[in-house]
């Protein structure tokens, strides 16, 4: 019961952050800028944080289409010696697979399908309503920016299974087809398994506690942060996370972190510089 509190609380802290973000700022993702049907939401930091943020082949091409072909998982598999990865942008900067896909293309297209067949047999008012709200929940997903680094967005994995189950549940509960669809994901599931050497089921490298301790950053940096202050950090790289308050410091010593992502001079005035490198 307490983790269905929680994750209710989760889904309402979702919801509720974009609509203070566009009361506020006028941007429901602010700080990041971005823009959708030619208009423009401001903020600070742009939606593409490095030139190798998605295939060079893709770039100034509309961020629907980039995440429908991620989606679909094309080219997406192109120069990798696993097939999937965590981040999927274990390839050259100049390939085509660079942070593509990751859903398994061929389930994605399956579960669609099986979507459609539901919609077309009941071809009521709750299959219809059903089938829009999929989609215009995959349109709003599909124009967010990076929408084609799909682990970014496992809320709208989470979308579509929770409506899978609603369907079969209240629309079409239908013993042969849901037998089919468990058949399936069970498949998937081990192809994925089998194809990628089993390296995702097994615990590898090491824990972010042996990480932290092994960097020292309680001893040279969060130790040493005053409540009430706000640090900017540099040259922390993906360390930065190690800095959280929250994570690395109890909750009575509550302070603020900026990250620097290109240097110095994006440091807020008022912030104190902390570099990792010192």
């Amino acid at each position: 019961m307490d983790q269905l509190v929680d994750n209710r609380r989760g889904r309402r802290l979702v919801l509720i952050i974009p609509i203070r973000n566009l009361y506020t700022f006028g941007n429901p993702l602010y700080p990041v800028a971005w823009s959708l049907f030619g208009h423009s939401f401001p903020g600070p930091y742009p939606s593409n944080l490095s030139d190798h943020w998605d295939p060079a082949y893709l770039r100034g091409t509309a961020q629907p289409l980039k995440w429908i072909l991620s989606i679909l998982e094309f080219h997406a598999l192109d120069s990798r010696y696993t097939p999937y990865t965590l981040g999927m942008a274990d390839v050259g900067p100049d390939a085509k697979s660079l942070r593509m896909g990751g859903y398994f293309g061929f389930y994605v297209v399956f579960n669609l399908l099986v979507l459609a067949y539901i919609v077309f047999r009941k071809r009521d008012r709750r299959a219809y309503l059903f089938a829009a709200a999929f989609l215009i929940g995959s349109v709003a997903t599909a124009s967010l920016p990076a929408s084609h680094e799909l682990r970014y967005f496992l809320l709208d994995v989470d979308a579509g299974v929770r409506q899978h189950l609603l369907c079969f549940r209240f629309i079409f509960p239908d013993p042969t087809l849901r037998f089919v669809l468990f058949a399936t994901a069970i498949s998937a599931t081990t192809f994925i398994v089998m194809v990628s050497g089993g390296r995702y089921i097994m615990p590898v490298g090491e824990t972010l506690r042996a990480t932290f301790n092994g960097l020292q950053i309680k001893e040279k940096f969060v130790g040493k942060f005053e409540p009430g202050h706000v640090y900017c950090l540099v040259n922390w790289g993906q360390f930065h996370l190690l800095a959280a308050p929250g994570l690395a410091a109890p909750a009575e010593r509550p302070y603020t972190v900026q990250v620097a992502h290109h240097g110095r001079e994006e440091c807020r005035p008022g912030s104190e510089v902390v570099d990792f490198t010192r």
